[in-house]
């Protein structure tokens, strides 16, 4: 009864959802629940959800019938898929179809096509009652019912009155419903490609011959795809389309006028693409190249496209898409490409209100992916010279607001970007003007093509043949610093003679200095492989032929001149560069495997040709700055190679290349500041201490050079030279008239620079001096006592800051702060280099205390946001290193100052981060100091000491007074967080301050907060490695400092009880039994205060006491324990009987 009613309620819903039911499902149904869900979840509008009911439906069936249920669920599952195809819903149709194609494939053993044909007929057959409506989706259910069976390949099986059948069947449906032709003439192609061309030959003929036959004023885009199939598959041979249509090829220059009409008529059901273009395309093709391109000119461009008749665009873009994405079969792009396509496309690009917008930013992006996917560099090539020719422009992207070009010549292959930059020299040289226009506002091309000439070596890296980047180079090298008198074959570029402008070499100069630029941060690697960052070498070889190539033209002095005069003094520099080139050129062969060595010759050289090619790129009025620079480098490549140092008060060569290079970041130019990071990176290995803070000079704070500068002068103020001391005397014993002709001369002074007085100032001196302040009416200047002077200085203090801070806001002083701002982000990036590379762990010690400066100084100073997120990165990168280079510190006072200036910055650090990053920067401190080696500059006792422990010592010692400070000063600025943090990662390391915090536990005189958190910190530093240090005899002395702690702490406690220390005091009692269960505490000091305990405190009592009175676990009876804390009274370190070690 139950299934009955769920057969009766299932059979409602299903007309409730109008999904007929013939009378023989209506009694089939006597499936199970599980199964007659699967046929609602076939209806959902979620594709995956249809496929996994189709799948789940199928392997439902296998198992009925491996059980023996065949005929019930099969036959009523086939059937109730047959019926919902007719159903009106709106994805019924999609997954009955899905599901009854992979039944009938899955058991096809089981069914025969004309059963199949039968049920069809059975189940689609709509009521002579029924609306128009219901008779179209059963007609749709019928087209779907025949093309799974075609799909399933059952139809294999059928015979001639099934496939009779079938066909009459479409051929009746195509007749009646038009708007179904195309999806019955589908399924007839369909079964022409299911079946050999033998068995469909008769019946085609039989039943389509009327449409087969109607001639090209009839033919519609129906009637052609079928006859193309028909003709592909060889079932109406030549002769058959002879006769009836008066070409052996359907696809022809006599058939182009029919062809044209029928793409014309196919676009009325827009946006779908009819097949039937596609197929003509593809036909024309294999026509040959002369039929394919006049397919295009005449019909396709020259009659179907039409600008006005949107449905007609949206067809041919849609089939220029198809046919690049074959790019095999391409025959001619300019034909598809052509001029009366790229102009309206453009135009459409650029309207965004237009109707086809979308589709023509869709058709630009299908070329692009083309042109990513194909490797035939000759069509990436003609592609880009139609968009490129009139009425394309090389101003496309910007006219388009698209990136079309840029990505185009990104992707080109090695040949084609050849051959393309070789066109665009050529457009340059030749000045060519755009569109044939010159001197009208319209840019040149010779200025658009260097963007597109410099697209091509900032995008290709082919570093395995970089040689035709220099090619590039070198010509606008040539035409930016040179003109060429007459031709000089010898040479690259110099074959003719090029004229060009003024306005023009300045351009190619931009971009060469952009090339260089773009190159010296290039991504090295082939295309389509790993990549990483440039090294430089890759650089270097390109630099390295420009600069020959520009000696090659310097010294050709009767054919070639610079385009600005060069003095002879520059001549000089340049021959002076030359010369030391050489030299370096000697000194790399001879280095051998030394790789800091030949290193710093990479970095010598690169400085040099760099600089000595910029004598000819900068103005005059820049050269002499280059010179300088020259000579500088010059003279430490000298240093560098020379073995003995003749001045030891003159700084090393590595300081002055330092200063070099950090006054290089200071410039606007992104080619020096890229070039002067590389070149650090290169020579780091021989940097001192000294070069590494000089870099991080640079991020001294502002206010405190003011500060500085402020009391030098106060200094010079206050010292009186004797000059004026001398004078001072002499002249009260000069006459009369002496003094009176100085003070008319004072006051002739004073009426002079009077006007100069700020009056805001003079107001704002008054208000705070107030009652002191001399006016002008004032006859007298009483002179004020110390004291009253104290009093003001206050006031005078506030004035003067006051309008420092006004002067700080102007304008002037704002862009002044944000040059240096940008400064100190641009000098980030040496010490960036310094973090990554550095294998001194002395150059990482100094890194710490600036950085960390940097950051907190972020939190407070609004403008060092910036300096302070990149400052941040690099310290996070710098406490994160997992291999910690090794050191050699001659200096034990600089070691122990940088573990201060940590410390000292914690007692200002309000922020949780900050003191966080503070912890990390002590423990990175610890750990290179472990793994340095301390040598004393000067021979004395401590150089026999062992390194190692001399650093660590005085680094525990440093944090040890800190401690002290922080438990014993009320004062103290110091954070609990930081010394929590450190002992967490470090307690071996700090084991020895437990006496200090025993020693504060202890101490009723420290404050119950300072107690408190030395009970924290104790409870942070002991764990089960303390234990074992020494032999476990550090921790035997602690266990007894801690049991007189105990009673201290009972004995105070029951006199003043503090109901928040005691529970961190028993949480340290509770660890010291966790690490080490053998030690028993005498807790009987407490029983007099205990009732005073709240619950957790009285259970954490009674679980230390338990504790004591059981054995440690692990421990026989019988066997004695290892360690006891249970002394006697005395004070002395002799264990008892207890105490001993078995």
């Amino acid at each position: 009864m139950q299934l009955k009613s769920l057969e009766t309620e299932k059979e409602t819903e299903y007309k409730g959802k109008n999904i007929p039911m013939s009378s023989n499902v209506k009694h089939s149904i006597s499936q199970s629940q599980s199964l007659l869900d699967l046929f609602w979840k076939l209806a959902v509008t979620d594709e995956e959800e249809r496929i996994n009911a189709a799948t789940q439906l199928v392997a439902t069936l296998r198992k009925n019938v491996e059980n023996g249920d065949e005929d019930d669920s099969l036959q009523y599952s086939v059937k109730r898929l047959l019926v919902g195809l007719s159903s009106n819903r709106q994805a019924a149709p999609l997954g009955f179809a899905t599901a009854l194609c992979e039944i009938l494939r899955e058991f096809s053993d089981n069914f025969h096509t004309a059963q199949l044909i039968a049920m069809i007929k059975e189940c689609l057959q709509p009521a002579k009652q029924d609306n128009r409506s219901h008779h179209t989706h059963c007609s749709i259910g019928k087209i779907l019912a025949y093309s799974s069976l075609i799909r399933s390949g059952i139809i294999k099986q059928a015979g001639d009155a099934d496939v009779r059948a079938i066909v009459s069947s479409l051929v009746t449906i195509k007749t009646r419903y038009t708007m179904l032709s195309s999806a019955a003439t589908d399924c007839l192609i369909q079964l022409c490609q299911a079946l050999p061309p033998d068995d469909l030959r008769d019946v085609v003929t039989e039943l389509l011959g009327e449409e087969l036959t109607s001639g090209w004023e009839k033919c519609t885009a129906d009637t052609l795809q079928l006859l193309l199939v028909l003709q592909e598959k060889k079932v109406l041979d030549s002769e058959y389309i002879s006769e009836h249509w008066g070409v052996e090829k359907l696809v022809c220059r006599k058939t182009f006028p029919y062809l044209a009409r029928i793409m014309v008529q196919s676009t009325t059901h827009h946006p779908i693409v009819h097949p039937v273009n596609a197929m003509i395309v593809s036909q024309a093709v294999a026509a040959g190249r002369k039929v394919s391109s006049k397919l295009w000119k005449d019909v396709i461009i020259g009659e179907v496209y039409n600008t006005e008749k949107h449905s007609r665009c949206y067809m041919v873009y849609q089939l220029i898409s198809e046919v690049l994405k074959s790019s095999d079969k391409i025959q001619s792009v300019a034909s598809i490409l052509c001029p009366e396509l790229i102009g309206p496309l453009m135009r459409q690009m650029t309207n965004r209100d237009t109707y086809l917008h979308k589709a023509a930013v869709k058709l630009m992006a299908d070329i692009v992916d083309v042109i990513k996917k194909t490797s035939k560099g000759s069509l990436q090539l003609e592609i880009l010279r139609c968009l490129l020719t009139e009425p394309g422009s090389f101003m496309f992207d910007s006219i388009t607001a698209t990136r079309t070009i840029s990505n185009i010549i990104s992707n080109l292959s090695a040949d084609a970007a050849k051959e393309f930059s070789q066109d665009l020299m050529s457009v340059i040289s030749a000045a060519a003007p755009l569109c044939g226009r010159r001197g009208d506002g319209i840019v040149s091309w010779s200025s658009i093509t260097l963007t597109h000439l410099l697209n091509i070596p900032s995008m290709r890296q082919d570093v395995s043949d970089s040689t035709w980047q220099t090619n590039i180079l070198k010509f606008l090298f040539l035409h930016s610093c040179f003109v060429l008198k007459q031709p000089l074959p010898k040479l690259d570029h110099c074959e003719e003679v090029v004229t060009l402008t003024d306005s023009d070499r300045l351009s190619i100069k931009e971009a060469l200095l952009k090339g260089l630029s773009i190159l010296s941060t290039c991504q090295t690697g082939h295309k389509g492989g790993s990549s990483k960052k440039a090294d430089g070498l890759d650089y270097m070889t390109i630099l390295d032929s420009l600069f020959k190539y520009a000696s090659k033209l310097v010294s050709s002095t009767e054919s070639v001149e610079t385009f600005r005069v060069v003095s002879p003094q520059e001549l000089a520099i340049w021959n002076q560069v030359e010369t030391t080139c050489k030299k370096i050129d000697k000194h790399q062969k001879s280095v051998g495997e030394d790789k800091s060595k030949s290193a710093m010759f990479e970095a010598f050289q690169l400085m040099l040709q760099l600089f000595g090619l910029h004598l000819y790129i900068v103005e005059s009025s820049e050269r002499a700055e280059v010179m300088d620079t020259i000579q500088e480098i010059t003279t430490c490549f000298s240093k560098a190679v020379s073995r003995t140092r003749t001045n030891k008060e003159e700084p090393e060569w590595c300081e002055v290349i330092t200063e070099v290079l950090i006054s290089l970041m200071s410039k606007s130019s992104h080619l020096l500041r890229t070039v002067s990071t590389s070149v650090f990176t290169k020579i780091l290995p021989m940097c001192n201490t000294a070069s590494i803070q000089l870099i991080l000079d640079v991020f001294q704070s502002e206010d405190d050079e003011f500060d500085a500068d402020r009391e030098e002068v106060m200094m010079e103020e206050d010292v009186t030279s004797p000059d004026e001391t001398d004078v001072s005397e002499t002249a009260g014993d000069e006459g009369e008239d002496s003094s009176t002709s100085s003070d008319e001369s004072d006051d002739e002074d004073e009426e002079e620079h009077g006007e100069e007085v700020d009056e805001n100032m003079r107001a704002t001196l008054q208000a705070a001096l107030g009652p002191a302040a001399i006016t002008d009416a004032d006859q007298e200047d009483d002179d004020l006592s110390d004291s009253e002077m104290f009093k003001l200085d206050d006031a005078l203090s506030a004035a003067f800051r006051g309008m420092m801070s006004k002067n700080k806001n102007s304008p002037a002083e704002v862009e002044k702060r944000r040059q240096i701002i940008y400064f100190k982000l641009r000098c980030l990036d040496l010490v960036e280099v310094i973090v990554k590379h550095s294998t001194d762990g002395e150059h990482l010690m100094e890194l710490v205390v600036p950085l960390l400066s940097l950051t907190e100084a972020s939190y407070k100073e609004k403008e060092m946001k910036e300096i302070g997120k990149k400052a941040q990165t690099l310290y996070n990168h710098l406490t994160s290193l997992k291999k910690i280079p090794t050191a050699t510190v001659t200096d034990l006072d600089r070691a122990t100052d940088r573990v201060k200036d940590i410390l000292t910055l914690s007692t200002n650090a309000y922020v949780w981060p900050i003191m966080k990053d503070l912890a990390n920067g002590l423990n990175l401190m610890i750990k290179l100091l472990s793994h340095a080696e301390y040598k004393p500059s000067q021979k004395s006792a401590k150089s026999k000491t062992k390194g190692k422990d001399v650093l660590i010592a005085a680094v525990v010692g440093e944090v040890q007074a800190a401690l002290k400070e922080f438990l014993n000063k009320r004062e103290s600025k110091y954070s609990h967080t930081l010394f929590q943090s450190l002992f967490d990662r470090q307690a071996p390391l700090f084991w020895g301050s437990n006496s200090d915090l025993l020693e504060a536990i202890s101490n009723e005189g420290v404050r119950v907060f300072c107690r408190t958190q030395a009970c924290s910190l104790l409870s942070q530093l002991i764990n089960r490695t303390v234990t074992s240090q020494d032999n476990g005899a550090t921790w035997l002395k602690f266990t007894k400092s801690l049991q007189v702690a105990i009673e201290k702490v009972s004995k105070y406690s029951a006199v003043n009880y503090k109901a928040g220390f005691l529970p961190e005091f028993f949480g340290v009692l509770n660890k010291v039994k966790t690490v080490d269960k053998t030690v028993v505490l005498d807790l009987g000091s407490f029983e007099g205060i205990s009732e005073k305990f709240n619950k957790d405190l009285q259970k954490l009592y009674r679980k230390l006491v338990s504790a004591n009175s059981q054995p440690a676990v692990g421990v026989s009876p019988g066997r004695k324990r290892k360690v006891s804390a249970t002394f006697p009274s005395s004070d002395s370190d002799k264990p008892t009987k207890a105490m001993k070690t078995p």
